[in-house]
This record gives structure tokens, sequence and C-alpha cells, in this order.
């Protein structure tokens, strides 16, 4: 049905669940890419409020190394499976004013995507007041079909040993802090 799937992740249990779905509405034939975006991490921030405090350019090296560490791990459990997966790392780390929603977007349009396939936290109420969701603003904007996995309970949707291996928080666990702190 769908010849050309993108498919959202960012390490969360969420978008590894979205990456499950997707994987298994691809039919022999269908294309699936994988992103990852890595955003500024001072977008939504003030520099000179921690520029003191953290090597910005060392922090950026590291979102970008692990970025790249969960989408080469994605690609290989994917081909275990029969399933074979371009990914892209999309680098929105110097750029200021376009974010995750709008680079998802960019790239369905030029891909072109048939279908977005995403995971939502299901956040409601204040926290997703405060928080915002890319995966609302694509709903919102995409000239697309964009399929959203609520994040669950690992395991409660799939049977056991049906799913990925589990990258939920690889993309922003075990960093060590002295690693992008100032010393």
């Amino acid at each position: 049905m769908y010849k050309h799937i993108l498919v959202a992740v960012d390490g969360s249990s969420g978008a590894q669940q979205a990456l499950n779905e997707a994987a298994g509405l691809a039919a022999p034939g269908t294309d699936l890419r994988v992103i990852t975006v890595v955003e500024n991490p001072f977008r939504s921030i003030m520099p000179a409020e921690y520029g003191e405090l953290y090597d910005e350019e060392r922090l950026r090296k590291v979102l970008l190394e692990s970025a790249q560490a969960l989408l080469t791990g994605i690609r290989k459990d994917l081909a275990e499976r029969g399933i074979t997966a371009e990914v892209r790392l999309v680098d929105l780390s110097r750029i200021q004013d376009s974010g995750i929603a709008q680079a998802i977007l960019h790239e369905a349009e030029l891909w072109p995507a048939d279908l977005i396939v995403m995971g939502t936290h299901g956040r409601h109420g204040f926290k997703r007041m405060l928080l915002g969701s890319a995966a609302e603003q694509v709903v919102r904007l995409s000239t697309r079909p964009v399929l959203l996995v609520r994040e669950t309970a690992m395991g409660d949707t799939r049977a056991a040993g049906d799913s990925l291996s589990d990258y939920s928080g690889r993309l922003f666990s075990n960093w060590p802090e002295a690693e992008y702190r100032q010393h």
C-alpha cells in the first residue's frame, strides 16, 4: 500500500514502538527511511545563560555521535529482520530557526514519503503545553498521512520477542556530564 515510509526516531521507547509499527507495514518493495533530528541544544534558551557552563561544540559532537550510533543500531536490527532501511541524520544543531517538526516535514517532502510514522508520549494538559509536541505539529502541518504510535509500556502491544532491540533513552543516556561541560 505505501511505497515510501518515513519513520522519525529520537531514542525514546515511543519511537521504538513506532519503528516496529512501520516495519510491520513495510511490504516487499516498500522503501523505509529512518531519520533522527539533532536540534541545537541551546535553541530554546539564551546561549549567554549557559555558555560559561557548557562547551556548545563538544555537546553538539556528543549529540551527533549518539544520533549516528542510534541509526546504526536501528539499521542493523532491521537488517537482522530482513528489512532494508535507509537511515539519515538531520543536523539542525547550527540552525536557530528550524525545529524538529519542520525538519521531518521537509524530509517527507523531499523524499517523497507516502506515510510519516512517529511515536508520541501521549502527554496532555499542562505538560503538553510546556513541552510542546513535534508529533502534534507534524500532524497539523503535514500534507501526507501521519501514523502516531502512542508510547506504552514495552510489550503492551506486541508479543514477546517481536520488537526491535531496546533503544529507549539511548540517544541521551550515559553521557558523562564532563564530556560537554567546560573545564
